[in-house]
């Protein structure tokens, strides 16, 4: 685990009481409370962009600790989708902190994008319908009667008749 953490993008953060702050999460760790107002500086974290539901943090001993975001019942999202349902609900007029109602807001937008995918996917294997030109009544000639005449052709020829010199 440690080589893999290794490779993770990291950043500098300060443990606080409330816990650890990234990208407007708190995280904590019951393993990290003996440290609280004893380490000097800010600590080395590291997180996965795939899953914000979690990060590790570095001891002051030198090995990572796993420390969870604060709503326990947080769910395993990319960092991208928390940062576009902020963005989303920033745009809503709602610009206030509140973790439940930005995850079920990237919960909402992930649904949304599986459907279109499942669609997608349908629409992908349904067999194409080849409709000739006939059929599809795209300018064609099909379905007029040329025997028939039309309204127009009636009026003109009630007007003739009208009009005609009278043969007495």
């Amino acid at each position: 685990m440690a080589f893999w953490v290794s490779f993770l993008p990291d950043a500098h953060r300060t443990l606080r009481p409330d816990g650890i702050w990234l990208h407007d999460i708190r995280y904590w760790s019951n393993a990290l409370s003996g440290q609280v107002g004893r380490t000097k500086g800010e600590l080395l974290v590291k997180f996965d962009p795939r899953d914000v539901s979690r990060i590790f943090v570095q001891h002051p001993d030198g090995r990572f600790l796993e420390a969870r975001a604060r709503p326990l019942g947080f769910p395993a999202i990319s960092l991208r989708e928390w940062k576009q349902a902020r963005k989303a609900l920033g745009g809503k007029g709602r610009r206030e902190r509140n973790d439940e109602q930005i995850t079920k807001t990237a919960l909402t937008q992930r649904k949304l994008i599986d459907e279109a995918i499942a669609k997608t996917a349908a629409a992908r294997k349904a067999p194409v319908s080849t409709k000739s030109g006939d059929e599809a009544n795209f300018g064609s000639m099909s379905g007029i009667d040329s025997r028939i005449p039309t309204v127009l052709e009636l009026v003109e020829r009630q007007r003739d008749r009208n009009t005609r010199p009278s043969d007495g």
